[in-house]
């Protein structure tokens, strides 16, 4: 469908699409017709600069870091397109996509905005969800897996400490 047909589409009234950004770390991704995951192609503003941890895709600094990634615009306008075959196709509903990067603060904000913003442009209805940006910074390696912090603060415990605190009841 060329842009000329799906003006003259949208103008019986526009497709709705829902956008929600999310973190793996902090549960299983939401259904959706279309998923992308963030964490191992695009850069992590929070593992390239620790200042950036507490920020989250809506500030400035965020998403530079992020759109400056190599394919990441060509990735969110491929999405767009995708969006477009899912809106117009036979069973047209609400089309869902869902953003994801590690923690759900940076990346997956920062491209879910970006996307809203491409499909408002394209005469899309878009609603927006950030699941998880308003959740604590998980502690995790440096390829962006959860960190079992029971775990580390068994490592950091002498031994016998460790299992005095367990039979009581403390670290698991």
């Amino acid at each position: 469908m060329d842009r000329t047909q799906q003006s003259d589409a949208l103008a019986s009234g526009p497709r709705t699409v829902r956008i929600v950004s999310f973190g793996y770390l902090h549960g299983e991704p939401p259904a959706a017709h279309l998923t992308l995951d963030l964490r191992k192609h695009f850069r992590d503003p929070h593992a390239l600069s620790p200042e950036m941890v507490e920020r989250t895709g809506f500030d400035a600094d965020v998403q530079y870091v992020v759109m400056m990634t190599p394919g990441v615009v060509e990735l969110m306008e491929a999405t767009a397109a995708a969006v477009t075959a899912f809106a117009f196709g036979p069973s047209a509903t609400t089309t869902v996509v869902a953003t994801g990067c590690a923690g759900g603060r940076h990346r997956a904000v920062t491209t879910a905005l970006y996307l809203s913003h491409l499909l408002i442009s394209d005469g899309f209805r878009v609603e927006v969800e950030h699941r998880d940006v308003d959740k604590a910074v998980k502690p995790r390696t440096a390829d962006g897996e959860a960190v079992d912090t029971a775990e580390v603060t068994r490592r950091q415990l002498p031994a016998a400490l460790v299992a005095d605190t367990e039979q009581v009841g403390g670290a698991r």
